[in-house]
């Protein structure tokens, strides 16, 4: 029950902490992140939120160009809306729940014909979260012990992505 608690009071630490990114002159509260995992939805797909604001008044417009296995897969434009001198955008969009890897790249637009790479986020996915506890049965890899010790070697798929503690082979190790 501790390591419960104490697991969601780290967790929750954790994401309140992180509140924006900041990338030239635009602050973003929510942005997608390499490799994230987004959980897909009753109709197998993700939403994904891009929210934030700017103080320069000559940015007019956010996009996003969206792109699945390196190809085009959607483009989406926002108004910046002004709120009290900042320009605020809230831009919503869908990935699906598949084999495949998707990359936004986000740009500000002074005019419809202007737009300037801001950041460019990749490997983001669509799917299921497994969360596994314990010990030899929760381990994600193959033992080979040669004459050094312990040597790794785990199985990295595109889209089975783990993390994790690595102990010795005999589950005690520092």
């Amino acid at each position: 029950m501790n390591r419960k608690l104490y697991f969601i009071l780290c967790f929750s630490f954790f994401t309140i902490s992180i509140k924006s990114q900041t990338f030239l002159d635009i602050t973003f509260d929510k942005l997608p992140q390499n490799l994230q995992l987004y959980p897909r939805n009753n109709e197998n797909k993700s939403t994904i939120l891009i929210k934030g604001f700017t103080t320069n008044s000559n940015i007019k417009y956010i996009s996003v160009l969206i792109k699945r296995n390196n190809d085009f897969y959607d483009y989406k434009v926002q108004s910046i809306i002004n709120v009290n001198n900042n320009g605020q955008f809230e831009l919503y969009t869908s990935i699906h729940s598949e084999l495949a890897e998707y990359q936004f790249d986000i740009y500000k637009k002074s005019s419809e014909t202007d737009s300037v790479l801001i950041v460019s986020r990749s490997n983001i996915v669509s799917g299921d979260a497994y969360i596994i506890n314990g010990q030899s049965n929760s381990y994600n890899g193959l033992y080979n012990a040669d004459a050094s010790g312990f040597n790794s070697q785990l199985y990295r798929g595109e889209y089975a992505r783990s993390f994790g503690v690595f102990t010795q082979p005999d589950n005690y190790g520092v």
